[in-house]
Formats: C-alpha cells, sequence, structure tokens
C-alpha cells in the first residue's frame, strides 16, 4: 500500500519563495497636534532559523522554528515574547484530494512567564 504524503506549502512547484528579506519596517505619522512620529521594528536571523523582530520599545520577540526534519520545519513552533512569555504551537497536515496539503494549526499553549509552573513568584 503507497502512503499519500501532502507536500507543505513551500515545496509546491507553483510556489516562489522570494529572495530579499525584510530587515526593517518604519511607520511614519503626524499626530493630532501635528507632530510628526515614527515607529521602527528592526528584523534579524536567516529564514527558517530563529528570526528575531526588535520593537519600537526595545522589546524583543523571538520567532523559533519547528525542528528542521520535521514536515513541518518552515511552520513556527515558539514565539517568545518581550515579557517572556511563550507560546508553542503544534501543527497538523490536512491532505487535500490534490495530493497537496495545508499545515494548520491543532494546538496552540501560551505560558505565562510569572507562574507558579514556571518558576514565577
Amino acid at each position: 500500500m503507497h502512503k499519500r504524503t501532502c507536500l507543505p506549502a513551500n515545496e509546491r512547484p507553483t510556489q516562489i519563495e522570494p529572495n530579499v528579506q525584510i530587515q526593517q519596517r518604519s511607520q511614519i505619522w503626524t499626530d493630532s497636534v501635528g507632530v510628526a512620529r515614527s515607529h521602527t521594528w528592526t528584523y534579524s536571523g536567516e529564514p527558517f532559523l530563529t528570526r528575531t523582530v526588535t520593537g519600537p520599545d526595545g522589546g524583543v520577540t523571538k520567532h523559533t522554528p519547528c525542528d528542521s526534519n520535521s514536515l513541518f520545519s518552515y511552520s513556527e513552533c515558539t514565539t517568545t515574547l518581550p515579557n517572556g512569555d511563550t507560546v508553542s504551537r503544534t501543527w497538523q497536515l490536512q491532505c487535500l484530494w490534490s495530493g497537496y496539503g495545508n499545515q494548520q494549526i491543532e494546538q496552540e499553549v501560551r505560558t505565562i512567564n510569572t507562574s507558579q509552573a514556571n518558576g514565577g513568584p
């Protein structure tokens, strides 16, 4: 019996991966009293490896992909927020009639850094 394996979205033949990475994003506006304001976010890291985003307030968010040997290696499995909270995701594959599949979140768990279970106060 042949086992059908669904291809992840990024490995489908018709998908083209961009070769330009965003390194910085700025938002510029004028407030209600006419003062120019701006916010800048800085992005660092390599595709498919841990990437960080530094927000306008200096807070750093870390995005960690799943195990590189996993079917979901291009999906984000853990996000660590600036306050130390983490969001962990478990992915599942939804196979489509075409033989391809869609990755979808099966479970998402948020761990609060200050909870008793994590050594908080």
